[in-house]
């Protein structure tokens, strides 16, 4: 199948041909100081032989997606091709006598990896993994790359052959940052912290290959755990997180001769009913959630960002709005993003990412028009969760999101499905992530195809003073709305306009959004009970020109005190529904 996929029409890019992209250390939760940060150029090529060739004749810029501009490549990647990369690094005397963890933060979608041309890892999918390897002073890492895209069941998020729409071209290979650490050879493998904001404590789960005990500094008071199982810490001086007072502790934790450093935020997220009104409470206190759909797309690197200031940017600029959500919309970002969330205050709902095989239309666009459809009617075929390899891949991508997120106290919400894409056994799939997680609220069937979940949670982009009642009595959300496009043409890049509303003027775009929530979502707070508005969306994405930002974050679209004014005024008819 050929792959229709978009290219940037940009000219003159100054791209630095220096600096090492993305050179942060990339693991804040677990910080070592004896580490090396493999981004920047790798010999590569692209071939239709899944094998390892005898010379390359590209050199492609880690971690960029080869679609992109930034990777030096920007070519249109096919379901056939195998994109080959290969680098040789010469370790430091400071890793001899250590084992060497090789970490691959992010490949989509199937990797094979190589050490010296012996094959020593195969990797499905879009989580991070690692291979271990001895010391040796030199060694050349081979990764061999094959990207289904929306032809495989894997995970994909809003990757396409075809881009169209909402839906955006795939990007292919190594996309997350390659480093590597040494340790020794009894070492910490993980850390995991279960904060109680109620009894003021917190629990500690320290992994490691050893029954030695442990140390631990919180904040300098230093306490001995067990490993490999939870230990329960009252914490001296309790100081609770939140948006507005993103506190965070500092850790510390010594095995032997290892030593890393971490940290964490105590916060607590919970419904309620109050005045016959389910509500959503941080730290026991109502909180309407006001925030924008994230698609995680950045300028000329396509699912990853230039550099961690993008990251920044886009967190800053959305809480200089006055908006205090970010939803993660079908991707999950580098872990450094959700470090500088917890650091800034910036509350996240974070999806589940989708997949499963090409979806039925109809179960995707039908259920737009009338609720009635929820999960009695999905069906296998439908969401492309046909084959056993499909369904025992989401089952193992979901036991991954809640292990990999759980540090974040920033994270308050996961997804689990969004409009119906790859959606199955929705049901159990609620009770097994409560059985697992009571840090988190869970959104099961963001938009429509309702199930078991915390949330009725709605999509409405045509008509959103409507009233949609809950039968079950839940907290309700409106977890996409607005979509409103105005297209600022010189910073446009892509062919094509699509956007839920187009406003053809900058004062029409004003009104309708002005109209948006000083109308529609004033309704929905006094007369519905809502407790969430996300708005779609942050920036503009290829031919998707409803962002309150240009793609390139060079043109906000409307005025930043308008924003800031109806953030406030929305805060204020929710806080003064709470005190009735």
């Amino acid at each position: 199948m050929q792959n229709k996929g978009n290219l940037y029409k940009v000219k003159d890019v100054l791209l630095n041909e220096d600096k090492i992209p993305l050179n942060e250390y990339p693991r804040p939760t677990l910080v070592r100081d004896n580490w090396i940060n493999l981004n920047g150029e790798w010999d590569f090529t692209i071939s239709k032989v899944n094998k390892i060739p005898s010379s390359f004749d590209k050199k492609i810029i880690v971690p960029y997606a080869v679609e992109s501009i930034l990777s030096h490549i920007n070519v249109l990647v096919e379901p056939d091709d195998y994109l080959i990369y290969q680098k040789k690094i010469t370790l430091p005397s400071t890793m001899k006598e250590k084992t060497i963890l090789l970490h691959f933060n992010g490949i989509d979608q199937i990797a094979d990896v190589y050490l010296d041309r012996r094959l020593v890892k195969s990797h499905e999918g879009i989580m991070n993994f690692v291979v271990s390897f001895p010391y040796q002073k030199e060694i050349t890492i081979t990764v061999i790359v094959n990207d289904k895209s929306d032809l495989s069941y894997l995970a994909r998020g809003k990757q396409t052959l075809e881009p169209n729409a909402y839906l955006y071209s795939s990007s292919s290979g190594i996309i997350k940052t390659v480093w590597l650490e040494a340790v020794n050879k009894t070492y910490i493998e993980d850390i995991k912290f279960y904060p109680d904001y109620d009894k003021k404590s917190v629990g500690v789960f320290v992994k490691a290959n050893s029954n030695q005990t442990a140390k631990i500094k919180i904040n300098n008071e230093q306490h001995e755990i067990k490993l490999n199982k939870i230990n329960k810490i009252k914490l001296k001086d309790f100081h609770p997180w939140s948006n507005v007072d993103p506190y965070l502790y500092d850790v510390e934790v010594i095995l032997a001769n290892d030593k890393v450093k971490s940290y964490f935020g105590v916060r607590k997220i919970s419904i309620q009913e109050i005045n016959c009104i389910k509500r959503i409470l941080l730290n026991n206190q109502p909180i309407l959630l006001s925030g924008v759909l994230n698609q995680g797309y950045y300028f000329l690197g396509d699912l990853t960002p230039k550099s961690y200031e993008d990251y920044l940017f886009d967190i800053k600029a959305m809480k200089e709005l006055g908006f205090n959500l970010l939803r993660v919309h079908a991707k999950v970002e580098e872990e450094v993003f959700y470090y500088y969330c917890d650091k800034l205050g910036m509350l996240l709902s974070q999806d589940f990412v989708n997949g499963g095989n090409r979806y039925d239309k109809k179960m995707i666009y039908l259920p737009r028009l009338h609720r009635k459809w929820d999960y009695h009617h999905l069906t296998l075929e439908g969401a492309g969760r046909v084959s056993k390899e499909s369904q025992d891949s989401f089952k193992k991508e979901v036991d991954y999101y809640l292990d990999h997120f759980n540090n974040y106290p920033s994270v308050l919400i996961y997804t689990i499905f969004n409009e119906a894409w790859g959606e199955f056994n929705p049901n159990y799939y609620y009770e097994y992530c409560k059985r697992h997680d009571s840090l988190h609220l869970f959104d099961t069937a963001s938009g429509w195809m309702d199930a078991k979940s915390d949330f009725y949670s709605v999509h409405t982009y045509s008509f959103p003073k409507m009233k949609r009642p809950d039968k079950l009595h839940r907290a309700v959300i409106f977890t996409e709305v607005g979509g409103i496009g105005f297209k600022v043409n010189e910073h446009s890049y892509f062919d094509g306009y699509f956007a839920h509303k187009i406003c053809n003027t900058n004062e029409k775009y004003k009104k309708k959004v002005s109209d948006l929530y000083l109308n529609a979502m004033k309704y929905q707070i006094t007369k519905q009970g809502i407790n969430a508005i996300v708005y779609t969306q942050l920036a503009d994405c290829e031919t998707e020109y409803n962002g309150l930002y240009t793609f390139d974050r060079k043109v906000l679209k409307l005025d930043k005190e308008l924003i800031k004014n109806l953030n406030e005024k929305t805060y204020q008819t929710f806080n003064d529904q709470i005190k009735k």
